[in-house]
C-alpha cells in the first residue's frame, strides 16, 4: 500500500536536476510536490548547486549514460531551477 509521502518525509530523495539519490536532511532540500492519486511525495533539489551542476554536466557529457536518462537530465538543464515552490497535480 503507498504511503502519504507529504506527511511522511523520504529518508532518502533524488535531486531532480542531477538524479542522485541522496540523504534528505543532509543533502536535499524540498522545491515542491506531487499531488496525483496515489503518487504524493515532494520534488528535492540539491543543497550544494555547484556540485550538483557539475555533477550533471558529467553524467551528460558521459558515453555511458543511458539516452533516456540523458534526455531527462538535458530537459532538468533547460528547465533550471526552482525559484517558488512547485505543485503538481
Amino acid at each position: 500500500m503507498a504511503s502519504n509521502g507529504l506527511i511522511n518525509k523520504a529518508k532518502t530523495g533524488k535531486c531532480r536536476m542531477c538524479f542522485r539519490v541522496r540523504n534528505t536532511d543532509k543533502f536535499l532540500r524540498i522545491v515542491g510536490e506531487v499531488r496525483h492519486g496515489f503518487a504524493t511525495g515532494h520534488l528535492w533539489e540539491c543543497k550544494d548547486e555547484d556540485e550538483c551542476q557539475h555533477t550533471a554536466l558529467n553524467r551528460i557529457n558521459n558515453p555511458v549514460t543511458n539516452e533516456i536518462k540523458r534526455c531527462h537530465l538535458k530537459a532538468a538543464q533547460k528547465a533550471g531551477r526552482a525559484n517558488k515552490y512547485i505543485v503538481i497535480v
